[in-house]
């Protein structure tokens, strides 16, 4: 999280600091922060979340943020979730990250793009323009210490779109439909 304001935060702390973060119970340990307008950069090589409004919640070995809504580039985001359920799991531990996302089609293609996803799928959609909007779901699963381990799953659906898919082919009118991908496949 590089960038919040903190409205409000709770800290509850009981038990013997030996046994922190009470993996086997004896103790509790609980952080709550409510923040605005946050920004989070959850992972190397991946555009930043902006304008987070949710909850960052640290209970035991687990990370949790929930976010009513946020923006990645030009896109609005809702109902995003992400969660580490042990910050100290080995060989690293996995973030993953659930959530919604409606915009212009223009910015997701940017999202591909700036993502380590163009990479994996050789930049097939780097040339592509689009107008219209669209709307996403989407699962990631981040490795933090081995982020080449990542995956992701999801699924874009759009319509009324304005295609330009490969120099010297003709514009697509009003096209719609669902596009499925994983880190591997389109």
């Amino acid at each position: 999280i590089r960038r919040a304001e903190v409205p409000e935060a709770n800290l509850r702390l009981r038990g013997a600091l030996d046994d922190f973060p009470f993996r086997e119970g004896g103790g509790e340990f609980r952080v709550t922060i409510r923040v605005v307008d946050a920004l989070l950069d959850y992972a190397p090589g991946w555009p930043s979340i902006d304008g987070i409004f949710g909850e960052v919640r640290f209970e035991g070995p687990e990370l949790r943020i929930e976010a009513a809504r946020g923006r990645i580039l030009g896109v609005a985001l809702s109902e995003v979730v992400a969660d580490v359920p042990d910050l100290d799991a080995m060989p690293s531990p996995v973030m993953s990250i659930v959530g919604k996302a409606a915009g212009p089609t223009a910015e997701f293609l940017r999202f591909v793009s700036e993502s380590p996803v163009s990479a994996r799928i050789g930049g097939f959609t780097d040339g592509m323009r689009a107008e219209g909007r669209g709307a996403l779901d989407l699962r990631l699963a981040l490795p933090l210490k081995e982020m080449d381990d990542s995956t992701v799953d999801g699924e874009y659906r759009f319509g009324a779109n304005r295609l330009w898919l490969v120099d010297g082919l003709p514009v697509l009118e009003d096209a719609g439909g669902r596009l499925r991908f994983t880190a591997d496949t389109l």
